[in-house]
């Protein structure tokens, strides 16, 4: 999870996304103008990949026990258990006290190991929700504001409508666009539930065909790499990529990229773009890093096969079958017995050892 100031999240600044007048959990650093209850649109992206991805198998294990406040329970504010005292006590230590002559609510300004004669510190944290700060008043949000728990009413969100499908992934062959929508009608507030299904969708899009001898996707991906051998001994600063395909079904959407020379790939990114094929002998498609079932018609969750003929969805009617056997004596050393024909598929051969015993000095080789 980046910070809010690393150039990963360049682009959610200065584009009308992100308020420049607050920062949020993921501030770099804390000061008046923090606001600790908010995720920036940076790490909301991150987190919702993240889960997006399938990664966080790690959180569907049952809890032993359930700390979630329940829907009959009045929402209590952290202020209300812990005083400002206390606060100040967990953040620097048991000696430490609530500042007596500081502001309130804005930031939680806590007495030295001796007292307040010496100053006062902060960690530019406000006082935590629900914490009194006068007669009838609580602090809420950085605020001294009126105590009213009508408007702590738990809110569950609501998922809004899907948005308009984006643009393909691909300019040319078969890519994927998403759809996406949020929890937004209305937002989960004051411990409400958060909305439970798909935030992004997604379709094949197929566009013209690439031109005849472009390289393929996957290969285009670890071309960008060319030049940069990112201080490996043994690659050369001139190395150029290419493509490694995983041998392992749950590794096939990160991208491994070999050099020409070596056998030995390297994970270049963490996931490949959407739409790139999982394999070279797989219709299936990788979606936001998962490989995703494709039928061979390119639409994702088809179940459509190609037939022995190689038709996509076809019978079996169009395949021209050839068989044979060869039981002539060859001459010692290498013999060409047959010639495949250009086109051929599904080719199955056998061999009979003499007798059927199981040592045989004849070695099939294409």
């Amino acid at each position: 999870m980046p910070h809010d100031n690393d150039e990963k999240c360049g682009q959610f600044r200065g584009n009308g996304k992100e308020s420049p007048e607050h920062m949020n959990v993921m501030s770099r650093m804390l000061d008046h103008n923090t606001l600790p209850w908010i995720w920036s649109n940076c790490s909301r992206y991150y987190l919702f990949e993240y889960f997006q991805a399938g990664l966080g198998a790690c959180l569907e294990d049952e809890p032993w026990k359930n700390k979630i406040v329940e829907d009959d329970v009045e929402f209590t504010l952290a202020g209300e258990l812990f005083s400002a005292t206390q606060q100040c006590q967990y953040v620097f230590g048991k000696t430490s006290s609530i500042c007596p002559y500081m502001p309130k609510c804005k930031r939680l300004w806590c007495t030295t190991t001796l007292d307040e004669k010496e100053g006062c510190r902060t960690q530019h944290m406000p006082w935590a929700d629900g914490t009194p700060c006068d007669k009838n008043r609580w602090c809420l949000r950085g605020d001294c504001a009126l105590k009213n728990r009508d408007e702590l009413r738990k809110i569950h969100g609501q998922w809004g409508a899907w948005q308009s499908w984006g643009t393909c992934s691909r300019t040319c062959g078969v890519g994927v666009k998403r759809s996406e929508r949020f929890c937004d009608s209305p937002k989960p507030q004051y411990g409400g539930h958060f909305c439970i299904g798909e935030r992004v969708r997604y379709e094949s899009c197929k566009l013209r065909e690439c031109p005849l001898g472009a390289p393929d996707f996957r290969s285009e991906q670890c071309k960008q790499f060319n030049g940069k051998n990112f201080g490996l001994p043994d690659i050369p600063q001139d190395v150029e990529w290419i493509p490694k395909y995983a041998d392992r079904r749950e590794d096939s959407c990160k991208l491994f990229c070999q050099t020409h020379t070596s056998g030995v790939s390297y994970q270049l990114k963490e996931k490949v773009e959407d739409g790139t094929p999982c394999g070279p002998e797989t219709y299936d498609i990788c979606v936001s890093g998962k490989c995703r079932v494709a039928g061979c018609d390119y639409v994702l969750n088809s179940t459509l096969k190609d037939d022995w003929c190689g038709i996509c969805n076809g019978d079996n009617s169009t395949c021209q079958m050839r068989s044979g056997t060869l039981e002539d004596v060859q001459p010692w050393g290498y013999s060409d017995i047959l010639v495949i024909p250009d086109g051929a598929a599904r080719i199955e051969i056998h061999q009979k050892s003499y007798h059927n015993s199981p040592n045989d000095d004849n070695y099939l080789g294409i």
